[in-house]
């Protein structure tokens, strides 16, 4: 039977190997048709005609090529471009390692927090079932006969995965696995010489310039993984898992296609990809497809700023009577600022839909925002003021109106208040409950200051020196003035002095 094959700067993807190391290369025929050689095109071809700008048409970091032996790394290479790999295949052909890529690229070290770009999913199916030595010696014969039953059934299955391919097994679990109308086939299937690798290559590398990009990633792996399981599960009929989930990490190691697989170095067997899809997929079509995402919808940012930054917790009364306060202070801010208030807008319009909801109904709070965004010298679209007030509604612990007195709520202290909006010791003299230690220990001393001039010892011994000259001027005698005001004779004498 005529094989396909692919040739790339006269390297011969198509090669088989022989026991005497010779190679037989066999004729060029349908080249483009060799998938082997597609399979390595797919994981450098990071170019989209989409506008998305989340794509990146330069391939950004490097794949890790790894080859292993007996648990440890001989050779680790950093791969940029197809030649390379190219290369390094032709000088690994022979050699009796077992040979890995990782599918992700890197930058430095592989490791979960050096991934550099995002190039596809991928998912382990273990279809070799083995008996470790320690576990054959601890079996009864009973569970020997079992394990022996499991070895057969899942050669079986591999058989049957081989000849049929994974498409009528897919459609099994097709409720979960389908998007926009259509079954979620992998681009690649890599026979592993023991199992197999099931690759959805995406549409083009996805860089990795923010950690919820790797997070997102793990999600949809995780979800996409246990989604091929079941269906695997109710094809076959089985009870325990068929995907590997120790294998679902973002730099995970994979075998290499066209290279052997040394496990049993009597018996090695040869990685090759046996099925090839065209169709890449969207990874943030994906996203916005699949469960996991929608569990772990991140806040807007407004709401994710609050919450971080509030730290006391008071009764629903007195954060009713706190708010209307901060309210008050936020209309004197804006004034004191002239309405200068670009940058911190958006944020000013959030915090005030708290405060301001404290006194109003939540069809009352939408006017009440837009009068306030008025305020401004350069006001917010209505748009952008309707986002808040959605956000606002969809926000359950800021509804005050709706909670008992006696409930506890938490709110922003002013430290942080303070931090959020730069406000100025000048402005705090103007604001009435935002204000920083400073302030409020300046008016603590005021406040005293003034008590004691009202109420001190200082005012009542004037008070007192006062009273005893009174009644002195009006003819009462030292020791008639003593006895009245409860106290001693050389006392008011000291004080006619």
């Amino acid at each position: 039977m005529n094989k396909t094959k692919y040739v790339a700067n006269n390297f011969d993807w198509d090669l088989d190997l022989k026991p005497d190391n010779s190679l037989k290369k066999t004729k060029i025929k349908n080249s483009h048709e060799d998938l082997n050689a597609l399979y390595y095109q797919d994981i450098f071809n990071t170019l989209t005609d989409d506008n998305n700008p989340a794509y990146n048409n330069n391939f950004t970091g490097v794949i890790s090529f790894e080859t292993i032996k007996n648990g440890r790394v001989i050779q680790r290479t950093k791969v940029k471009q197809l030649e390379q790999m190219e290369n390094l295949l032709h000088n690994h052909i022979y050699v009796k390692h077992n040979c890995y890529t990782t599918l992700n690229s890197v930058k430095g070290k592989r490791g979960n927090q050096n991934v550099a770009g995002l190039n596809a999913l991928y998912f382990d199916i273990d279809t070799d079932h083995q008996i470790s030595k320690t576990a054959l010696h601890k079996l009864t014969f009973n569970e020997l006969l079992k394990e022996e039953s499991k070895i057969g059934k899942f050669q079986q299955i591999q058989k049957t995965l081989l000849n049929n391919g994974f498409k009528e097994c897919l459609s099994e679990n097709k409720n979960d696995m389908t998007i926009n109308d259509e079954l979620l086939l992998p681009n690649d299937v890599v026979f592993s010489g023991h199992g197999f690798h099931l690759i959805y290559f995406f549409k083009s590398q996805v860089p990795v310039n923010n950690p919820i990009m790797t997070k997102k990633w793990q999600y949809l792996e995780d979800y996409l993984g246990h989604a091929i399981n079941n269906a695997l599960k109710r094809y076959f009929d089985l009870e325990e898992d068929i995907v590997d989930f120790k294998a679902t990490d973002v730099t995970r190691l994979m075998r290499a296609p066209l290279t052997k697989n040394w496990r049993d170095e009597n018996k090695p067997v040869k990685c090759k990809v046996i099925e090839h899809n065209t169709k890449r997929y969207d990874f943030f079509d994906l996203c916005n497809n699949f469960v996991p995402f929608k569990k772990h919808k991140k806040a807007s940012k407004p709401v994710q700023s609050f919450k971080r930054k509030y730290t006391k917790t008071i009764k629903v009364g007195s954060a009713y009577s706190l708010n209307l306060a901060r309210a008050s202070d936020f209309n004197k801010l804006v004034a004191l600022r002239h309405g200068k208030c670009t940058g911190q807008r958006e944020n000013l319009v959030f915090y005030y839909s708290y405060f301001a909801g404290a006194s109003n109904s939540k069809t009352g709070l939408q006017k009440e925002l837009q009068w306030f965004n008025l305020k401004f010298t350069e006001p917010l679209t209505a748009k952008e003021v309707n986002r808040v007030y959605d956000q606002y509604l969809k926000t359950d612990f800021m509804h005050l109106n709706d909670l008992k007195k006696d409930d506890k709520v938490q709110v922003p202290n002013n430290a942080k208040l303070i931090e959020i909006f730069d406000i100025t010791s000048e402005e705090q003299t103007q604001l009435n409950t935002i204000i920083g230690y400073d302030e409020k220990l300046k008016r603590l001393n005021q406040k005293r200051r003034k008590k004691s001039a009202t109420s001190g010892a200082k005012y009542r011994k004037q008070e007192r020196n006062k009273k005893i000259i009174e009644l002195f001027n009006a003819g009462e005698s030292k020791a008639h003035i003593a006895k009245k005001l409860g106290m001693s004779r050389t006392t008011v004498t000291n004080v006619l002095k």
